[in-house]
Order: C-alpha cells, then sequence, then structure tokens
C-alpha cells in the first residue's frame, strides 16, 4: 500500500482537485471509495505522512455537500484494493479530455507557430502568421480591460494580467495570446491580442477558463481587414515605443 499511497501523493503535489481547477463530481466519488476502502481493505491506514494526499482527502470529506453526495447511488461501490483505487484515478483522470476536442480541427499548428515566433524577428514570424492562419477554424480576437479607472501603478496592472494567464494555463496548445499594459501609473489600461482554435470564446468551453474573461470586452477581428493584420503587428511585436489609443507601451506578456 506504501507505494500506491506514495503515487497518490505525487498526483497531488501541483494540484488542489482531482480533474481541472474546480471542485467536481469526480473528486466526490473517487474519496468517496477510499473513505470506503478505509472501512474494510485499508482500515488502520494513515495518510499522515503523505502530506499532499492527505490535504486533498480532508479537503474534499469537509466539504459542506460531501455526506449528501456520498449516499448518491452512483458513489456506491463494494470496498476496493490499493490497485483498483488507483484505476479509479486514472479513468477519472482520462475523462478529463481536452476542452477545444469537441472543435474541428485546424490546420494551424499552435506549436510550429510559437517556435518559428520565438525564434525569429517579426519580418519572419508575421509573414508566417498570415500563410498559415486558418480563418474557417480558429479566430482573432482583440480584449480590453473593463475597468481602466481602477488601474494604479503599472505594476499592479501586470501582476493582475499574470495571474490570469496562470489560471489559462491548459489553453496554451491551442492558442495565443499577446497581453500589454498601456500607460502610466495611476493612467493605464489592458489590452490584448488573441488567437485561439474555434469560433466562439473560449472561455465557454469550460468553466475553469471563465474566472477573469468577464472583465474584458471581446471582439472578434476580421482576418481580411488591414486594420487587424495593425493589430497583430502591434500586439505581436510588442514594441516598448508602441502606442495603443493615445497610451504607451508600459509591460507586455506573450501567452504561448
Amino acid at each position: 500500500m506504501a507505494f500506491d499511497l506514495k503515487k497518490l501523493d505525487q498526483q497531488f503535489q501541483d494540484k488542489t482537485y482531482l480533474v481541472g481547477e474546480r471542485l467536481s463530481t469526480f473528486d466526490f466519488a473517487f474519496v468517496s471509495l477510499v473513505k470506503n476502502a478505509l472501512d474494510g481493505s485499508l482500515k488502520g491506514t494513515s495518510f499522515a505522512e503523505y502530506k499532499n494526499f492527505n490535504r486533498y482527502y480532508n479537503t474534499i470529506v469537509n466539504q459542506a455537500d460531501f455526506d449528501k453526495v456520498k449516499n448518491l447511488e452512483l458513489f456506491k461501490a463494494p470496498q476496493m484494493s490499493a490497485a483498483d483505487l488507483m484505476d479509479q484515478l486514472e479513468s477519472a483522470q482520462t475523462k478529463s479530455k481536452d476542452p477545444f476536442a469537441s472543435l474541428p480541427p485546424t490546420t494551424f499548428n499552435f506549436d510550429d507557430y510559437k517556435r518559428c515566433f520565438s525564434n525569429n524577428p517579426p519580418e519572419v514570424y508575421l509573414p508566417y502568421f498570415w500563410e498559415k492562419f486558418d480563418p474557417e477554424n480558429c479566430s482573432i480576437w482583440l480584449c480590453e480591460y473593463k475597468f481602466s479607472d481602477e488601474l494604479g501603478l503599472v505594476f499592479m496592472s501586470s501582476n493582475l494580467v499574470r495571474g490570469a494567464l496562470q489560471r489559462l494555463d491548459k489553453a496554451r496548445k491551442q492558442s495565443l495570446g499577446s497581453m500589454v499594459v498601456f500607460g502610466e501609473d495611476n493612467n493605464n489600461t489592458i489590452a490584448g491580442l488573441w488567437v485561439w482554435r474555434g469560433q466562439d470564446l473560449m472561455f465557454k468551453l469550460t468553466e475553469d477558463w471563465q474566472v477573469d474573461y468577464e472583465s474584458f470586452d471581446w471582439k472578434k477581428l476580421d482576418p481580411n481587414n488591414a486594420e487587424t493584420k495593425d493589430l497583430v503587428d502591434l500586439f505581436f511585436k510588442q514594441s516598448e515605443d508602441s502606442t495603443y489609443k493615445g497610451k504607451k507601451y508600459a509591460d507586455g506578456k506573450i501567452f504561448k
């Protein structure tokens, strides 16, 4: 059993929940199975030395709804061995599919383009983008922060952007974004340009990505419009002498 607990502990070293970034029925189901096993085949087992899994287990069993949910027929199961529990864990994680999986495939290879973007000057990566971009199955979006009057110091605005991008980490494989703070301390705004797979807002694909997006106004851009090409140039380059709506570039981050 020690090996199994060690593996479980490693699973939760850098995550709070079993699947995604939020509590789900997978957590209730898996912990219910563990709890059943503790009454039988794993009776007397202690999680104390496995701090990551112990934290996860206690987080779930102490949820206000746990006692209600665990009594549902869905979560009633015979007592399981450690090996069976590990199988259940792997099964639940397999069910956590890529949110983009339901969309039509695209010919635009985000990984290839990001390599080009990272290793070449604008004279190379900008033409390459327009050569490879798939307008049928990908889209380009402009975003602007709704509450610019509430922004203070530039570094605080940059921290806001950093936090928002961290929460979108699982969208990296099928998206590319440029977020920029324009202006100065106590007079700045945040704007960005994004490319992702699909024709609708990608945030609608999963609740995990919906924490921050409503704080921005989003506008879908026409890839055939000259203004769109200018915006792609502006945001992809992130030049220190660039301006947007009268405000000069202050800081920027590329999501890739």
